[in-house]
């Protein structure tokens, strides 16, 4: 079974237990220091999910951890229920178990043969050096498929609520204010949202010229 991993912070938006000091402290967002868990519920069953550690779905056959394993890194489904929580498949392209059985070969180590140890010592340097940059590589990549996920799901829920807001505005009700997930979710794509105003103001003040220029549309 594949391994899966929870590797952008940003899931803390959506996570309820984490409001209170987001609230206090934006800046946690961002914080991929600190070790913290949380729980999903699958439908079947519930998974505590540790912040970038590699870990396998456990549970009844074969079959049901695929499907579990599937729906919580969004492969093989259009449905992005899961992408909240930034989960994507792991895959250091080197088998870790066997890596570390290698590391722990101590045979070589306790030799009478001086040479042998040495040659020992050196290919376990460079057996841990590769497998250290190709697990360093491994997080890098799926840092990025993390944040990937959440901000699909945080644009989503901006999208709706300005949607929604432009519906009351229309029928006189007012705007509510966002939930911290939406206000944290806002602050989390702030680039995004002021770049995107600022292009749309730019192509408005250019209509408005040509508007002005030739206000009939001739």
């Amino acid at each position: 079974m594949a391994l899966f991993i929870a590797a952008s912070p940003l899931v803390k938006i959506f996570l309820p237990e984490w409001h209170d000091r987001l609230m206090d402290d934006p800046q946690l967002i961002n914080d991929y220091d600190t070790p913290f868990d949380f729980w999903v519920n699958t439908g079947t069953q519930s998974i505590k999910i540790q912040f970038m550690k590699p870990q396998q779905v456990t549970g009844r056959d074969q079959n049901q951890n695929q499907s579990i394993f599937n729906w919580l890194t969004g492969a093989n489904s259009i449905q992005h229920e899961s992408d909240i929580y930034g989960i994507v498949e792991f895959d250091p392209k080197v088998d870790l178990i066997q890596t570390y059985d290698q590391l722990g070969v101590l045979d070589d180590f306790i030799s009478d043969d001086p040479k042998k140890v040495k040659k020992a010592k050196e290919e376990r340097e460079k057996l841990a050096l590769e497998t250290k940059n190709r697990v360093r590589e491994a997080h890098a990549l799926v840092r990025k498929a993390s944040e990937k996920r959440i901000k699909q799901a945080i644009r989503l829920n901006h999208n709706n609520l300005i949607a929604q807001w432009k519906t009351n505005e229309e029928m006189k009700l007012g705007k509510y204010p966002p939930s911290i997930s939406e206000l944290m979710g806002a602050e989390a794509i702030a680039m995004e949202i002021e770049k995107s105003s600022a292009k749309s103001a730019k192509v408005m003040g250019r209509f408005n010229e040509l508007m002005q220029q030739n206000p009939a549309g001739r």
